[in-house]
């Protein structure tokens, strides 16, 4: 007969301060619920950005709501923001694992980069939109059909409280700015003082950001099956700069310092190849 015994195990559980997707906006935008809609905003508003509340306690519905989805796009910009920093790459950005208090919801298709590929995708179904290099555009498009929810939300919460039309136009105009400005800044300002961070450098400008530019193309072209690592190409950065000529703001060295470590991570990878096949031959003639 069959043999029962305890065998080990283990509960995996997902945690996060909050699972309010923008998903389930969506859903209720797409069945026209809008009480549904405006009941679970409400929700989001108490639980999630209860400070919007404390910080203009006069403030009607209507503007705390643009308030709230404002916040919500620069949440969002400085997430994504973070996951190019080290690397990290969601892998399935939809609307339904996009957390509206703009934490990163973690399941399984998620990875880090190793070998540097800007199109490097960890989900099998992913396909380049999701891609990590790709994962700004993915949460902006996410964010800019949630606004679509949001603006017929704030035009009925208008109409409540009794708003002109024209009043009305406003805040949701300044919703749809919370994707094409908001986002857009954060995530610039973001990003930038990262790369400013992993370069070593004083100050951001025009120089710099072309510096990075032509290091993220270098890195690109060194992708694939023997391309750059991600960690430790930006790691050997560190070992580079003390020994190279500054010329005061750290920009030279960084120039030299990234092509020295592209040089030398290219290098690296082809003598494991070479050696990985010394090695395969060997096995073949034994």
């Amino acid at each position: 007969g069959e043999r029962v015994g305890l065998e080990p195990g283990a509960v995996g559980a997902r945690v996060a301060p909050s699972f309010l997707r923008f998903g389930q906006f969506e859903l209720f935008y797409q069945r026209d619920e809008p009480a549904l809609l405006r009941a679970l905003a409400v929700h989001a508003l108490g639980r999630d950005f209860a400070h919007l509340r404390l910080q203009e306690p006069e403030a009607p519905l209507s503007r705390l709501l643009v308030l709230l989805f404002r916040e919500v796009c620069e949440r969002q910009a400085r997430l994504v923001a973070e996951w190019l920093r080290v690397g990290y790459c969601q892998g399935n950005m939809n609307s339904d694992n996009s957390a509206l208090c703009g934490v990163t919801l973690d399941y399984g298709p998620f990875g880090f980069l190793e070998r540097f590929d800007p199109m490097h995708c960890p989900w099998v179904g992913g396909g380049a939109e999701y891609s990590f290099g790709r994962q700004p555009q993915a949460a902006a498009i996410n964010l800019s059909i949630l606004s679509e929810a949001w603006a017929d939300l704030l035009r009925a919460v208008a109409t409540e409280e009794g708003l002109t039309r024209a009043e009305a136009d406003e805040a949701v105009q300044q919703t749809r700015e919370g994707v094409s400005s908001v986002f857009v800044d954060a995530f610039h300002a973001t990003h930038d003082e990262h790369n400013r961070r992993k370069l070593g450098l004083v100050s951001w400008d025009d120089d710099a950001a072309e510096l990075w530019t032509s290091l993220f193309g270098l890195m690109a072209t060194r992708s694939g099956p023997q391309g750059i690592d991600f960690t430790v190409f930006f790691r050997s950065l560190g070992d580079l700069t003390n020994d190279l000529p500054d010329g005061g703001d750290g920009l030279a060295a960084a120039r030299a310092a990234a092509t020295a470590a592209a040089a030398a991570a290219a290098g690296r990878r082809t003598c494991e190849k070479r050696r990985a096949s010394s090695r395969a031959r060997g096995r073949a003639a034994w």
